[in-house]
Formats: C-alpha cells, structure tokens, sequence
C-alpha cells in the first residue's frame, strides 16, 4: 500500500471512527429504552393477566382490557419511535459513505482541471495493470505537456495559464473513451492512460490530439481577444511484455523530451 493510500485509510478511518461511533451511540442508547420499556411492558402484561380470573364483572373485565390497551399503545409508540430512530440512522450512514466517496474523489482529482492528479492517475494505473494481467491486452501512455509555457504565463499572466491548462485538459478529455484515463501530473504536464491500446491507435490519437490543441483559440478572461497557436508535445510508448511500472513510464517521458528536443509541437514514440 501506497503512503498515499496509508494517509487516504488512516483520515477515512478518523472519520468513521467518530461518526460511526456516535450513531452506534445512538442506536444503541434507542435500543435499551425500548428494551426498558419491553420489560415494563411484560411485567404490566402479567398483572393483567393475574387479575383476569378475579375480573368478576363485565365493568371489572372492560378495567383490565383498558389497561391492556393502554400499555399495548404505549409500547407500539415505543417501537415506532425505534424504526424512526434506525431510519434516521441510517440517512446519516448513507451520508457518512457519500462524504467518504465525495473525499476520496477530491483527494484523487486535480482542483483545476478535473483531471485526475498524480496520486489518481497511479492508483489508476496500478488498477488498469492489474486487470489486464491475465489478459495480456496492449496498454498505451501518451505523455504531454505544453510547449513554453512560462513565456505564455509572462505574456498573458497566470489566469491565462490556468485557462490553456483548463482548455488543454478538456481537449483530452474530449479525445478519449471509455476506460481511458487523463491525468494531470503537475504544472503544465499530463498523461493519458489508453488501456486496450496498442501503439498505432496511441500514436493516431496523439496527433489527433497535438493537432486539435493547435487550431483551438482561448478567450482572455480580461478581454474579448483570442489566443491562437497553443501547441503541445507528445511523447507515446506502449507496455512491453515484463516491463515494470517504473520503465514504462520513464520510456513515455523519454519520448515526451525527445518531442521537446527536436523542435516541439510534435510526436515522438518511444523506442
């Protein structure tokens, strides 16, 4: 388990910890009144019962029969008071499981760009290994990022920025399918994780990509003018046969600054 995944458990663990712990509280402080109750209950039950030979007269048989009445009415109050508590209790732990997930996402989800962060993109990736183990399907990683990007923050200022970052994560975004993956790695770097891919289709994609990015035109946020000629640099690489994590990754970011190298506003694949 990752360190990640170790803070991730030990902060979902606090959380279920003190929630779950005041809600057993409550079920089980609900649960002794109404156990409470059923004894008195049981106890009044047999007094009646006692005094029912002795109930001579219609008048002293309607005495008894109201006092059973009574109490049978106080307890089902009791019992309905139980289910409206458990039902209460149990909104609150489908709450508790929704803010878990709601923070599990955000803890894995880049705040800008909606993409997901580095730690989400390795949980992903590990999963995605994984899966495909028995399989053997073709896996692909498109490495990215945008080509001078400090120049385009000093020319437009760092709201520009954040938007081409925005902008860019959503060309990804609209470029890829099903179970593929767009994360953002930091700063102006992403990565697309194309499960089922080989490298032909991750290479096809890349140009898609690289060339959508560069006809695209971003709105300055302080005025109406139009900001042309992004570009980005791609790097591709495909999953070898026994090739660990570490090297895979590696290969795609070589390729990436081999794109850099040679001019960027390119494609470079992996050797």
């Amino acid at each position: 388990m990752s360190e990640y995944d170790q803070d991730f458990f030990r902060e979902a663990q606090r959380l279920l910890g003190e929630n779950a712990q005041r809600i057993l509280n409550d079920i089980l402080r609900h649960a002794a009144e109404v156990e409470q109750q059923a004894g008195a209950y049981g106890a009044r039950l047999e007094r009646h019962s006692a005094r029912l030979p002795d109930a001579a007269s219609v008048d002293a048989l309607r005495n008894v029969l109201s006092h059973l009445r009574a109490d049978t009415r106080q307890m089902r109050s009791a019992v309905v008071d139980l289910q409206g508590n458990l039902a209460h209790s149990r909104e609150e732990i489908e709450s508790l499981k929704r803010e878990l997930e709601h923070a599990r996402v955000e803890a894995l989800t880049d705040a800008l760009t909606g993409a997901l962060n580095r730690r989400g993109f390795e949980l992903r990736l590990a999963r995605v290994l994984a899966e495909s183990g028995d399989s053997g399907g073709a896996i692909s990683l498109i490495m990215l990022d945008i080509d001078h990007f400090k120049k385009i923050n000093d020319a437009h200022g760092h709201l520009f920025g954040d938007e081409v970052i925005r902008t860019v994560a959503e060309t990804l975004r609209a470029c890829v399918k099903g179970r593929d993956a767009v994360a953002r790695l930091g700063g102006e770097e992403f990565c697309v994780l194309l499960p089922e891919t080989s490298l032909a289709g991750a290479r096809a994609l890349a140009h898609n990509i690289r060339a959508r990015v560069e006809r695209g035109r971003i709105r300055r946020h302080d005025s109406a003018d139009e900001v042309g000629g992004i570009t980005i640099s791609l790097g591709v690489a495909e999953l070898s046969p026994r090739e660990d994590t570490a090297d895979f990754l590696d290969r795609a970011d070589q390729a990436l600054y081999c794109a850099k190298e040679s001019g960027r506003n390119r494609v470079s694949i992996a050797a």
